[in-house]
């Protein structure tokens, strides 16, 4: 916490330094391609418009329906995204200020993995890529530089592409992650390591493709449980849904599964310089032992204040990566497969008990909104070139950055993603605005498609309790903006 602050204090300067005058800020700071973002911000592509398939024929769409004895057809893919050199690692504070203040990796603990979970329904072609990535987070500009190398993908392949924002992306946060934000690495000498996020849009675009290809006929099915998560804020809303989707064949062999549950992976904590998936590695790895192979993708949801309640009570799992480097902590190896085999349990009692998913039409809408900046420290982060995203100052004065969020249905399930750590109560109010637009059961996707930092009410943001959380979010009007636009894409 004090060195959060104290590299705060550092940004203030950084600003005073840039004098009062913001006219000399960059329109996109840090992309590689400024003006393709800057035109998707003015003038958003057809296919990243608000239009249902079917609202003007599937055709100006590029899906192409395919001929199935099943209604849904599903494919699945994983790679590893292991740094090839030695990273700054993710979270716990804030990085800058000196190589000796950040954690560079010194080994692979285990496995940081990409995995993707194609889902189609046969006979209209609509489709949505589900796709799990062990990272601290990745913005939209990341996102979109991934949804393109998909679409040059297919177009190698085939000739043509399918729409590409199709794919829904949602980083784990796991805090023993290279940092892919930025905040972390040794700024403003030194940004991001761009070497490493070449590896992240490569092998992540390709595991989407992979498992765009291998898409068969299969069945699917939805379980729920609950698993507690401990609140590090006295009073807030416990968000503890589990949901898990498993695809089978036809002949009951398994393709692989989803799940959705919100918990920050920081079990090993700040003293760790290894690489892992933290809790999200042995929960895969439980996956993959009971259920005999199968990809297995976790898709993070709201963890604002959120961590993981390590309940050692009871607990004699072993850690399967125990052995090999041990981070300083070594006693963590034990919490972090009880978390991770806890949540495997649940999952797998919940699909013992799950149903199939109804055989609903697809739909899908992406809508893209400005997030309002009051936070000083995203304005000074931005002009150190830390963060590669586009800002703007509106009519106002006011700086800006363009976010998106999707929303899809999926067997009578809303899908909605959230762009960064959503607080409970923040997902809580997306939940009834779905709720509302005729939902009946609601999945949000944390850090989905973009990372901006804490989700936070506005009461929240107001509220010196909230003064770390404060540090790392936009500003108090991002809830407001988001219901906004979504209320824009679901016609009201």
């Amino acid at each position: 916490m004090l060195k959060f602050y104290l590299c705060a204090l550092a940004l203030l300067a950084l600003i005073a330094a840039c004098g009062d005058s913001t006219s000399d800020m960059p329109n996109d700071i840090g992309h590689p391609e400024a003006d393709t973002v800057a035109e998707v911000h003015e003038e958003p592509d057809a296919q990243l418009g608000d239009t249902l398939p079917g609202d003007g024929g599937d055709e100006q769409h590029g899906l192409t329906p395919r001929e199935a004895d099943t209604y849904y057809l599903v494919g699945a893919a994983q790679a590893d995204l292991n740094p090839e050199d030695s990273v700054p690692l993710g979270g716990f504070g804030m990085g800058g200020g000196g190589r000796e203040n950040l954690r560079y990796n010194e080994g692979i603990h285990d496995d940081v993995v990409a995995g993707a979970f194609a889902v189609m329904e046969a006979a209209t072609g609509e489709f949505v890529i589900f796709v799990g990535v062990d990272s601290l987070g990745l913005m939209r500009e990341d996102v979109l530089e991934i949804q393109a190398r998909f679409g040059a993908l297919a177009q190698d392949a085939t000739g043509s592409s399918p729409p590409t924002n199709r794919i829904v992306l949602s980083a784990s946060h796991a805090h023993s992650t290279p940092d892919t934000v930025g905040l972390y690495s040794n700024w403003p000498d030194e940004q991001r390591d761009l070497d490493y996020i070449e590896k992240v849009y490569a092998t992540t675009a390709q595991v989407a493709w992979d498992a765009f290809v291998a898409l068969e006929e299969a069945h699917l099915e939805v379980g729920r449980g609950w698993l507690a998560n401990h609140l590090d804020v006295e009073g807030m809303e416990m968000d503890a849904v589990v949901t898990a989707f498993k695809a089978t064949r036809p002949d009951g062999s398994l393709i692989g599964t989803i799940t959705n549950w919100g918990a920050h992976p920081t079990v090993y904590g700040h003293l760790n310089n290894a690489v892992s998936a933290d809790f999200v590695g042995t929960f895969r790895h439980a996956l993959e032992q009971h259920m005999d192979g199968g990809v297995h993708v976790f898709l993070q949801g709201p963890i604002g204040g959120v961590y993981p309640l390590v309940n050692l009570d009871g607990c004699d799992d072993t850690n399967p990566f125990e052995e090999g480097y041990k981070a300083p902590q070594v006693h963590n190896h034990h919490e972090v497969a009880c978390v991770g085999f806890g949540l495997a349990r649940e999952v797998t009692a919940a699909l013992e008990q799950a149903e199939p998913l109804a055989e609903e039409r697809l739909q899908i809408r992406v809508g893209h909104f400005d997030l309002s900046i009051e936070n000083i420290l995203f304005v000074a982060l931005g002009r150190q070139n830390v963060f590669s995203r586009e800002f703007f100052q509106d009519e106002s004065n006011t700086y800006q950055t363009p976010s998106w969020h999707t929303w899809l249905r999926l067997g009578g399930i809303d899908f909605l993603t959230a762009p960064g750590e959503a607080f409970p109560k923040y997902a809580a109010a997306l939940r009834t605005e779905l709720v509302e637009h005729g939902a009946t059961e609601t999945v949000i996707i944390g850090l989905g498609n973009d990372w901006v930092g804490y989700l936070l009410l506005e009461e929240q943001y107001r509220d010196d309790f909230y003064g770390y959380h404060r540090g790392l979010s936009v500003g108090r009007h991002a809830l407001g903006e988001q219901l906004e636009a979504l209320r824009r894409l679901l016609g009201e």
